[in-house]
């Protein structure tokens, strides 16, 4: 069996590993395989990002306008799914004002795309939480469609916020 999710690790270690800050803007790679995808049509967002070492990302948004999505965007590869029986998530934030943010893995198929959502949303608050959640293939056969492109995209809020995110892993099973 292949590994699954080696594609989102090696993008989260880098991000894990990564000393840095910046602008939020759409497209904006933290680093290769991880991205901001910011709606440009419809909102004006400003903001920062900020990495170090042993942590996976800060980000500090102040919406002028609302969008429809703000989201941050791992490749998680094209690893055929058979012998599988789920893909998890498990991620540890903060945020001064509690927040929820929402996961989902995000399969390219032909000109478009399906989004399949983990169940429950991560939840911030002030003081560290840890989320854990999975999706069980045999609910979700459109993970074990042939897919041109597969992420993990997590769904920030469209307001003004401002969260920590600890740490974040990808595992399957």
């Amino acid at each position: 069996m292949t590994d699954a999710t080696g594609p989102a690790r090696a993008a989260l270690d880098a991000l894990r590993a990564a000393d840095g800050e910046g602008r939020v803007t759409d497209g904006v790679a933290l680093v290769p395989g991880v991205w901001m995808s910011v709606d440009r049509e419809q909102g004006v967002t400003e903001g920062s990002y900020a990495t170090r070492p042993g942590h996976i990302l800060d980000l500090r948004l102040h919406v002028v306008e609302k969008g429809r999505w703000l989201t941050l965007n791992v490749a998680t590869g094209t690893t055929d799914l058979a012998g599988l029986r789920l893909i998890g998530i498990y991620a540890r934030a903060r945020a001064p004002r509690a927040l929820t943010v929402r996961a989902v893995l995000r399969v390219g198929l032909g000109d478009g795309f399906e989004d399949v959502p983990f169940a429950r949303e991560i939840v911030a608050f002030p003081e560290t939480s840890a989320h854990v959640d999975v999706i069980h293939l045999d609910r979700a056969p459109v993970l074990r469609a042939e897919p041109r492109w597969r992420n993990l995209v997590l769904w920030f809020p469209t307001g003004s916020f401002a969260c920590e995110i600890e740490d974040l892993r990808l595992f399957a099973a």
